[in-house]
């Protein structure tokens, strides 16, 4: 169920209460990091984007794709090795339409990013296999 993408940002499942939210950890690396030594927002974003499709396949027990992604930075988070969290709420369930929202906050609570985001369910599987 994870997305493979998972693996790459070394995240893991640490909470999750049905249908309502899904908490992740993962360490920020030095190879995620730009040239100051601060997390990538494309990091960030995919490390959420990650999260919010985990909820939304749980939620809805069907595939989902993102619609819409967005996310505000607050605050720099270093490539220091540190554990970070992405947490993710379900706002809402409309049709084939599920709103979430969430963010990236460090082991003190701190809030180094906020995010909301749109997935819909599609009707027919995913085709993941590539033909060569």
């Amino acid at each position: 169920m994870p997305p493979p993408v998972m693996e790459h940002l070394e995240m893991t499942f640490t909470a999750y209460q049905a249908g309502q939210s899904l908490r992740a950890a993962f360490p920020a690396r030095h190879p995620f990091a730009n040239s100051a030594g601060i997390v990538q927002g494309g990091i960030l974003c995919a490390s959420l984007d990650c999260i919010y499709g985990s909820l939304a396949v749980l939620a809805t027990r069907a595939p989902c794709v993102t619609l819409t992604l967005n996310c505000t930075y607050l605050r720099p988070v270093p490539a220091d090795e540190r554990p970070y969290f992405v947490e993710v709420r379900l706002s809402e369930v409309e049709g084939r339409l599920i709103h979430m929202e969430g963010g990236v906050i460090d082991q003190e609570g701190a809030v180094a990013v906020t995010s909301t985001s749109t997935m819909k369910t599609v009707r027919e599987p995913l085709n993941t296999t590539r033909e060569a």
